[in-house]
């Protein structure tokens, strides 16, 4: 803020005129040492034409005021008193002055505008270099900017793509994971298989000794000669087990070749059960003693005079 040396107002630093007096300020010195820096080059006359402005506004409203009051007047003046005559031409000035300092007043607030703007226009030339550099740097920043994009676009789509083929990796593994687990059961299995198919081997092996052992001993207990093996290989089932399960019934009599003595080896599926010694015939059916059986004998076991070598 700065005070007019006229009447000791306030007012802003950069207005030209006074506000209340309308006094005009002058130009405020250097600071000091700025003598020592080359002078600047003069600055444009640009108040003159406002002063002229102001100066013909002026008296334009001036003659307009005076032409008006001259029109409007009376043409034969009423004799009044001259308090009333002082007062009326107060007044009437006093309105007139209202008026001029509501113009003057416009008038400043332009002046100030204008002033404003050339102190603005002072600076717009190293305010545009600023500027354009400043968009320089802008437009090399964008540049720098979109590069920097296209590379993070570029690494993230080869995240992607790595991102996929570890997936698909993991989907391979896994599938080979499970593909050994099955080979690995399967193995398992077959090794239990060859493990039970040597077992009942074992075991086949052991009922055919028991069964040749125990034949022979029949033979010398019964001292009777063997019945020969028929000619033909006679095949049955158990229709009845009788007195306990120690004795059962065939389906198979003397029509189809079957004689007293004859040995049946009796079997569920492949599993060998045990023999029946012949001991009665009729013509579609026989009867006889179980004897050495591993499982107790059922109806529909099937009856074979041959001993089958699994």
């Amino acid at each position: 803020m700065k005070r007019c040396p006229n009447c000791n107002s306030k007012n802003r630093d950069k207005v030209v005129w006074c506000k209340q007096c309308g006094k005009r300020f002058r130009r405020s010195a250097r600071r000091a040492g700025a003598s020592e820096t080359p002078p600047s080059a003069p600055r444009p006359a640009l108040m003159d034409p406002v002063v002229i402005l102001v100066s013909l506004v002026v008296g334009s409203v001036l003659g307009a005021g005076a032409l008006l009051w001259l029109i409007m007047a009376p043409s034969p003046p009423r004799p009044q008193p001259l308090a009333d005559m002082l007062r009326a031409e107060k007044k009437l000035l006093a309105g007139q002055l209202a008026v001029h300092r509501r113009q003057v007043d416009q008038l400043r607030a332009r002046v100030e505008a204008l002033q404003e703007q050339i102190d603005r226009q002072q600076g717009d030339s190293a305010a545009a270099e600023e500027l354009a550099a400043e968009k320089r740097r802008v437009v090399a920043l964008s540049g720098r900017l979109t590069a920097l994009q296209e590379t993070l676009d570029g690494e993230a789509k080869t995240r992607q793509l790595l991102a996929k083929q570890v997936a698909e990796g993991k989907r391979q593994r896994d599938l080979l994971q499970k593909q050994l687990r099955e080979s690995e059961s399967s193995i398992l299995g077959l090794k239990r298989e060859r493990e039970r198919a040597a077992q009942l081997s074992e075991d086949t092996g052991r009922l055919l000794a028991a069964a040749r052992g125990e034949i022979e001993q029949l033979k010398i207990q019964l001292r009777v000669r063997p019945v020969p093996a028929p000619a033909k290989v006679i095949e049955g089932k158990v229709t009845k087990v009788i007195e306990g399960g120690t004795a059962a019934q065939l389906s198979v009599g003397s029509a189809d070749g079957v004689t007293i003595g004859m040995r049946f080896f009796l079997y569920r599926g492949s599993d060998f059960v045990g023999y029946l010694g012949v001991s009665e015939v009729a013509d579609h059916g026989c009867a006889g003693e179980l004897t050495r059986f591993e499982t107790s004998p059922q109806p529909g076991d099937r009856a074979s005079t041959t001993l089958e070598l699994n």
